[in-house]
This record gives C-alpha cells, sequence and structure tokens, in this order.
C-alpha cells in the first residue's frame, strides 16, 4: 500500500535528542517500509532510513499554526496515498490521527483515531464520546544495550519540567543523599517553562549531576547502570499518556520507579513488581526511593518487557489492525 506519515514540525524526524513524536513516527515509518510504500512528511531536517522523506516547514513550536502551515503545502499530494497517518496535536482534516497528548482538540470530522495505550483510548471515549483505539508506542530494541550489574546513582531523564518530576527528584537526591544524574533538555524552545527551569537549578546540589539535553547515544551509555529510573510525576498537574522512557529504560534492564498516573500500571504493573514500582502517592513513592538498596528487581524480566514494544512487533499490530481507513 501507499502511505503518508504526516509528522507535526515541531521537531524534525528521527532528532538526535529530545523528541517523542518524532522518534515514534520515524521508528514506525521506517519499519512499515519494509513492506509498503511509504513517505514521512516532516519538518526540515528529518530523515528516515528506509521510508521517503519529504522535508517541508522549519521545525517550529507552534502547535496547530506549524501545522496548518505543514497542511497548506501539502495536502494536495496527500489525497494520492491510499493511507495517511497523522501524529498532529490538532485534528487534521482526515485520515488516521495518531493522538500523542492526554486530551488535544476535539475531532471536528470523523477521524480514525488511535491512543497511546489502553488508559489513553479510554480517557479519549469518556471525554469525547467516540470510539477510539490504541497502538503502543514503539522502542528499537537493538538500539539499547542491557546490564544486569549496577551502578549506586538513580537517573531522571525526561524533559525538565515540574510535571514530569525534575524539581521533585533532585530536592529527594539532596534530602536523602543520594546519588542522581538527571538528563533532559531544558530548552525554553522546546517547551521548558523559565520560572520552573530556576526552581530546577536552585534543587541542584553535590548529590546530583546534570547532564541537560542529551543525544540517544550518550544516553544509552547511562542508563543500562542506574539502580532504577525515578519519574516523580506531580499528579496535580501532569498524567503521562504513555512516557517512552519508561520502555526505554526498561530495555536496558533498570527497573522503573514511579506514581500510579495514566499508563504507568499498565506499563509496569500494580505497586512493587519484578520490573518497577508504581506507588500510590508521592509519599510512597518518595519512601521506596529512600529504600532502594533494599529493593529487589528481576532485571532479566525487565528486558523482556521491553521486548513486547519493539518495533517489529508493534508495526505489525499497526498493520493488521489501524490499516484500513476512509479518507
Amino acid at each position: 500500500m501507499k502511505i503518508a506519515i504526516v509528522v507535526t514540525p515541531c521537531l524534525p524526524v528521527n532528532p538526535e535528542g529530545y523528541g517523542g513524536i518524532e522518534k515514534v513516527a520515524g521508528m514506525l515509518a521506517d519499519e512499515i517500509a519494509k513492506r509498503h510504500d511509504v513517505t514521512v512528511y516532516g519538518a526540515k531536517g528529518s530523515k528516515a532510513e528506509r521510508a521517503k522523506v519529504v522535508e517541508t516547514v522549519e521545525p517550529q513550536f507552534a502547535g496547530a499554526i506549524g501545522e496548518i502551515l505543514q497542511l497548506e503545502q501539502i495536502i494536495d499530494e496527500l489525497k494520492e496515498y491510499d493511507i495517511v497517518n497523522f501524529h498532529y496535536h490538532s485534528s487534521p482534516p482526515f485520515g488516521i490521527w495518531e493522538v500523542h497528548d492526554l486530551l488535544p482538540p476535539f475531532p471536528v470530522k470523523h477521524l480514525k483515531i488511535i491512543a497511546r495505550s489502553i488508559f489513553h483510548a479510554k480517557y479519549l471515549e469518556k471525554v469525547w464520546g467516540w470510539e477510539v483505539d490504541y497502538c503502543y508506542n514503539p522502542i528499537d530494541i537493538r538500539e539499547w544495550d542491557y546490564s544486569y550489574e549496577k551502578d549506586n546513582f538513580i537517573l531522571f531523564f525526561s524533559r525538565i519540567c515540574r510535571g514530569k518530576g525534575a524539581i521533585t527528584f533532585a530536592k529527594w537526591c539532596k534530602e536523602l543523599k543520594i546519588r542522581g544524574i538527571i538528563a533532559g533538555t531544558d530548552d525554553i524552545y522546546k517547551g521548558a517553562n523559565p520560572d520552573e527551569l530556576m526552581e530546577f537549578y536552585k534543587s541542584l546540589s553535590s548529590y546530583t549531576e546534570f547532564m541537560g539535553e542529551v543525544t540517544h547515544k550518550e544516553i544509552a551509555k547511562i542508563m543500562p547502570y542506574a539502580k532504577a529510573l525515578v519519574l516523580p510525576y506531580d499528579p496535580r498537574y501532569f498524567i503521562p499518556v504513555f512516557d517512552l522512557v519508561i520502555v526505554e529504560a526498561l530495555a536496558c534492564g533498570t527497573p522503573v520507579l514511579t506514581i500510579k498516573t495514566g499508563a504507568t500500571v499498565e506499563l509496569l504493573g500494580n505497586g512493587k513488581t519484578r520490573i518497577g514500582y508504581t506507588a500510590d502517592s508521592i509519599e510512597e513513592l518518595k519512601t521506596a526511593v529512600k529504600k532502594i538498596n533494599k529493593l529487589k528487581f528481576d532485571y532479566i524480566a525487565c528486558r523482556r518487557r521491553a521486548m513486547d514494544f519493539d518495533v517489529r512487533r508493534i508495526a505489525k499490530v499497526w498493520e493488521k489492525e489501524h490499516l484500513i481507513c476512509d479518507k
């Protein structure tokens, strides 16, 4: 089949550093291109290994505005495809809409809508009253080395903001006297809040090492050796749909400690499990982090769980369940 995968132009497809949507779309495009004629439409600078690439507008964190500008360039071309798959923040005019936000603008036309998890699909169905399917975000497990021997540190890897838990993580490391490594973008042009950044910088201490934004290769050298990836989400501010870093950590044989919000229980299980800990509250999570040296996890089970999200498997699920769509 002839398939177009249209990606929001916030960042180029397959970026070296920050960019979850762009990574997911790029991985899917390259894997599906093994069996179909796939063209990726992304911001300038986009790249792919197998899929054809059409570069559109300059990368811009302009939400719907950037997507409108992109559509104006390519909408006539899209009519030539059997399937048009949008990875957009705003509602596209037709095709399959891969929704990556917790609750984006209400659909204006009847689309085939794909959420990122069971939790996400049920949430959108409840709010919108529409039938919503789901397809998990993929990783390429071959890109992640794993280790069953851990060093004496915990890791935070995500965008630097209060909602993701960066500030809380830094404060815990200082208070509990635990060595922590923090990696993630603090670029205001990529969505970071200046006021939150100031609070974050003040929270850093001799117990924390802040690496800033890192490439895939850089984090892949660190993540396998962390005792745990710790994500102290603020439930009052942020509910993750499906945080890709959770599965990336598992692929490294690294357990994940977080709270019960969004799809975390769906990915990790309830409470203390072989692959992580999903706490009922932020206070319970802090207690778990405090006793991290006493918690035992199965690093092999972490790796095996990550295999469920390998791009070769997810792409086949996508093809089997989501290729029928009226433009």
